[in-house]
């Protein structure tokens, strides 16, 4: 006896059509853990959102985006009349409610880069100084520190250099959705 119902979809097809509906509602969704928006309306909030939301960055993501809250705190605490650590978790929380990973890892970034040029070109600047410094003839002491000083600003210059150039990779990774700075 035949059923009063007609089906509507034959049974071996429930199995493609539920994979189907599947696809479809997982596709509805973003797909770049850099473009989900940060909950930050307090500290715990932020916590919450991080408990949530962490295992979908990468570790260079992940990375990336506490070396910004890290360069965020340092710029309100220079920018600000006002120190301690409330205020500045505080003004950090309403910083970052309501953007995306990607905006705070860009605007953390933004001014670890603008503070890492700086250093270099102050830096850059002692070195030119310092490198007019004369000895009097026969002061050995002050010959040997001098290139000793000359070789710590070397380094220190080119740790700078480094910084700079890894800051502009991590940018570029984040502007270009690449998950890490190696395009990995």
């Amino acid at each position: 006896m035949r059923s009063a119902v007609p089906s509507l979809v034959p049974f071996g097809w429930w199995p493609a059509l539920a994979a189907g509906l599947g696809l479809l509602l997982v596709g509805c969704g973003s797909s770049d853990p850099l473009d989900a928006r940060i909950t930050a309306n307090d500290a715990l909030g932020f916590s919450l959102w991080r408990a949530q939301h962490d295992s979908s960055l990468s570790p260079d993501q992940r990375e990336m985006l506490d070396k910004a809250l890290q360069e965020m705190r340092f710029h309100i605490m220079s920018a600000e009349e006002t120190s301690g650590a409330e205020f500045i978790q505080a003004t950090l929380m309403e910083e970052v409610d309501g953007r995306t990973v990607r905006e705070v890892i860009q605007m953390g970034l933004g001014w670890e880069l603008s503070r890492a040029k700086d250093e270099w070109t102050a830096l850059k600047t002692g070195m030119e100084r310092n490198a007019r410094f004369r000895t009097k003839p026969g002061d050995t002491d002050s010959v040997d520190y001098l290139a000793l000083l000359r070789e710590r600003q070397a380094t220190r210059l080119k740790a700078a250099a480094d910084e700079i150039e890894l800051t502009q990779s991590r940018l570029l990774a984040v502007a270009s959705g690449s998950p890490d700075p190696d395009g990995h």
